[in-house]
């Protein structure tokens, strides 16, 4: 997640890298800024990475000077899961936070859907993230 974030802010705040960034993918494609106070803008931020291609990715990143930077194979896989796992809390975060609209009745259809997306993950999620998966859904019990 450091690399994934430094990557960010780097791409942000260096002309060179960004320049690099959208010669190698479009100058419509970014990557949005993470928000401290937004733990959803942290997981758009890594969705956002996780949909570009990781070699080519890696490629720009070793040109620009920045090899420390770069995602083994793992870490890119663990990225994937990470996003899949909390994606539907994204969605639901999404669902109860307007201003525009009553929410409050949103509420029970999201826990109710992320209970049973937990219940299934902890099914096909990968033994690494097993344990915060049941301790994700036991923290929506009690």
């Amino acid at each position: 997640m450091a690399k994934v974030t430094t990557f960010c802010s780097l791409l942000h705040s260096t002309c060179g890298l960004k320049e690099a960034f959208e010669g190698q993918y479009g100058a419509n494609r970014s990557i949005p800024s993470a928000v401290s106070t937004r733990w959803n803008s942290t997981l758009r931020l890594v969705e956002a990475v996780t949909d570009l291609d990781p070699q080519s990715l890696n490629t720009l990143l070793e040109a620009q000077g920045h090899k420390g930077l770069c995602l083994s194979a793992r870490e890119w896989s663990q990225l994937k899961e990470l996003v899949e796992i909390l994606a539907p809390f994204l969605q639901a975060t999404d669902l109860t936070q307007g201003e525009e609209v009553v929410t409050l009745s949103a509420a029970l259809p999201c826990v109710l859907s992320l209970n049973s997306h937990l219940n299934k993950q902890d099914v096909l999620a990968p033994d690494e993230v097993k344990s915060e998966v049941k301790d994700f859904r036991l923290g929506m019990t009690e």
